[in-house]
């Protein structure tokens, strides 16, 4: 994963990372990124002494990238391994389209809908390059990155390695030995999950069928008394 790990700025040679690229779907149809990186606390520290210095000295020079700036960085400090999270928020899937980390690990994604059913596929890039490094065989590389999706619809289909039903979150796992061209999975957006419990779209606009409700009882029980 060595262009992510480049524009993180959070690797050293030869010492490995893991990587976890977080993705979830919220009810409006926005987009919740994050990514976090890890490395050994020995490595990082070989260049300074106090890990949350080493990591903003890794990090800081990609703020300098416009399209990097609208990430919130949040170091990641463990016992035996630290790190960078990042997250940003979007609106639509026009603007996480262009997310930064995307474009080092798949063309641009796609989405298509049909009657409320729909689809979201990512395809790897033609070189697979982010992918194939084997491990000591690169200045950077990582393994594995998983790539979790949380939706809160019904899910259809798709081709994730991992199922998570009380969280309903999809997982997918990339490593030099593990590699698919393509990445898929459709849901219903008129019914929500939450657990494994479904919900209608319409049940979740209950208020507007009381409001518009309210009125009406109204003039019926005035025509009511009226006629009395």
């Amino acid at each position: 994963m060595k262009k992510v790990l480049i524009a993180l700025g959070i690797c050293l040679v030869l010492t490995g990372c893991t990587a976890n690229y977080n993705l979830e779907i919220n009810r409006d149809l926005s987009f919740s990124e994050n990514v976090t990186v890890l490395e050994d606390n020995r490595a990082i520290q070989n260049e300074y002494s106090n890990l949350e210095t080493a990591i903003d000295a890794r990090i800081s020079d990609h703020y300098t990238d416009t399209s990097f700036k609208s990430y919130l960085k949040t170091n990641v400090i463990g016992t035996v391994t630290s790190g960078t999270k990042v997250t940003r928020n979007y609106k639509n899937f026009s603007t996480y389209s262009e997310s930064y980390f995307l474009h080092y690990l798949f063309e641009k994604p796609t989405i298509s809908e049909t009657k409320g059913i729909i689809t979201i596929k990512y395809k790897l890039l033609d070189d697979k390059g982010v992918f194939t490094d084997e491990p000591f065989d690169s200045e950077f590389y990582v393994s594995p990155i998983k790539i979790n999706i949380k939706v809160p619809f019904k899910l259809l289909g798709g081709n994730f390695e991992e199922y998570d039903s009380a969280l309903n979150t999809l997982s997918w796992v990339y490593n030099y030995d593990n590699i698919k061209d393509e990445i898929w999975f459709k849901f219903d957006k008129n019914i929500f999950v939450n657990g494994t419990i479904e919900e209608k779209m319409v049940q979740n606009n209950w208020y507007i069928y009381i409001l518009f409700l309210i009125p009406v009882i109204i003039v019926g029980v005035s025509i009511y008394v009226y006629i009395k």
